[in-house]
């Protein structure tokens, strides 16, 4: 399903409710491709320590070891993402909800950017490089943001 194809209108204001919907569809696109990468990572890090890790372990690598720390802009943008849907002001949706599309669209570009995202692409490509199935989810994503930059929907 394309998050444009019932979303907003060409060249229009787009409705709180669609962006809302938009919004809460692409933001479980990202917890697929979130897992997806914290999967990945995980095993990059039990082959560098040569060791297993259980959840609990996974969830103190994800929030504190310095090799985790590319995956927490998709983490931080999913929070965003949350709020906007349950904010209540019409303006301050569109406001935020324009600049997380606009965020999301600079970190999953495949354009070079500071250097933040830049190691995020880097690590991003040779992920999906080694992932198919992270290969769709990541292409779904950047299919449906490059049409909200052609049509200004999601």
């Amino acid at each position: 399903m394309s998050l444009g194809s019932n979303f907003g209108k060409s060249l229009g204001p787009l409705n709180p409710t669609l962006l809302r919907e938009g919004l809460r569809s692409i933001r479980r696109d990202l917890s697929v491709v979130h897992k997806s990468l914290l999967d990945f990572q995980l095993r990059v890090q039990e082959g560098l320590d040569e060791r297993r890790y259980s959840s609990a372990d996974l969830l103190q690598l994800s929030i504190q070891h310095e090799d985790f720390e590319w995956l927490r802009l998709i983490s931080t943008l999913m929070v965003r993402i949350d709020d906007v849907v349950d904010e209540e002001l019409i303006e301050e949706v569109k406001h935020e909800g324009d600049e997380v599309i606009a965020e999301l669209q600079q970190l999953f570009s495949p354009e070079v950017a500071d250097d933040k995202r830049s190691d995020f692409k880097r690590r991003l490509e040779i992920a999906i490089n080694k992932d198919p199935h992270l290969f769709v989810e990541v292409a779904k994503i950047r299919g449906r943001l490059h049409k909200n930059e052609d049509q200004r929907t999601i």
